[in-house]
């Protein structure tokens, strides 16, 4: 494999370390939110 691909691995590498946990934090924590939302607005 030449230089580029190995960038290119090493960029989604890194891409999914940084943007992974926030997805995942993002999926768990918005839920909890949104409905607590819908809550307040009903009463």
């Amino acid at each position: 494999m030449d230089a580029f691909t190995w960038f290119c691995i090493y960029f989604w590498f890194l891409f999914f370390i940084i943007f992974g946990p926030m997805v995942f934090f993002i999926c768990i924590h918005l839920p909890e939110v949104s409905v607590q939302y819908i809550k307040k607005l009903r009463f």
